[in-house]
């Protein structure tokens, strides 16, 4: 079971990534796992949800290493059909639907290939944050903006993008500087962008050619 909140923040991304923090374990047995699921005692505090997984071969890694394994074998309960989905393994948020017959919300998650455009985007961001690039700290805030714009959260992404283009001019870095002024003007589309004032696409653009020919200078 998880929270409404929770159950909310599936629902608003659906079609985006979610990481395990820790190792999963999951059964071949959807009755099973069915039993597990609350069937709705818990509403409204509490949803119950069934997570659909699907493991597929495009999700080993180059070198032949599985995120995933079957230990039946291994467990303490052999019929339960134990499958383990390793701790960091990355999944993408397919669909959400309803049982109404178990009255429970299925979400159905794909574990990405690691070939995934957006997983090695993520990738490459977390390689920045370990390492702490720090000659490429505009770069690194306007990954995070780029994140946050994905997952709808339009009024942090704006608050990493300004951020960006602040240190971008103070380390005279021109290519930063003017994606990041670009990213704030395309925010200005949507409507729930509250920032610490009206966002006006000519105005930044303004602040974009005079922060180049600054650096230039």
């Amino acid at each position: 079971m998880i929270t409404i909140e929770e159950m909310n923040n599936f629902k608003r991304n659906i079609g985006q990534l979610v990481s395990l923090n820790s190792f999963l374990s999951t059964t071949l047995d959807r009755n099973l796992a069915l039993t597990l699921t609350g069937l709705g005692g818990q509403r409204p505090h509490l949803e119950s949800v069934l997570f659909e997984i699907v493991l597929d071969s495009f999700s080993v890694k180059e070198d032949n290493v599985s995120p995933f394994a079957d230990i039946k074998h291994l467990s303490a309960m052999a019929d339960k059909e134990e499958t383990i989905i390793y701790m960091g393994s990355v999944m993408r948020i397919e669909s959400i639907h309803s049982d109404l017959v178990n009255n429970v919300e299925c979400i159905c998650l794909r574990l990405c290939s690691y070939s995934d455009p957006r997983f090695v985007e993520l990738k490459n961001f977390t390689q920045l944050q370990l390492y702490g690039l720090q000659h490429d700290e505009p770069g690194l805030i306007m990954t995070l903006g780029n994140f946050l714009s994905n997952m709808g959260e339009n009024e942090k992404a704006a608050s990493m993008f300004h951020l960006a283009k602040r240190r971008a001019t103070e380390l005279g870095i021109i290519d930063h500087c003017i994606n990041a002024t670009n990213a704030i003007c395309q925010l200005q589309q949507f409507d729930d962008c509250d920032t610490a004032g009206p966002i006006n696409a000519l105005d930044h653009l303004n602040e974009g050619a005079a922060c180049f020919k600054a650096l230039k200078s």
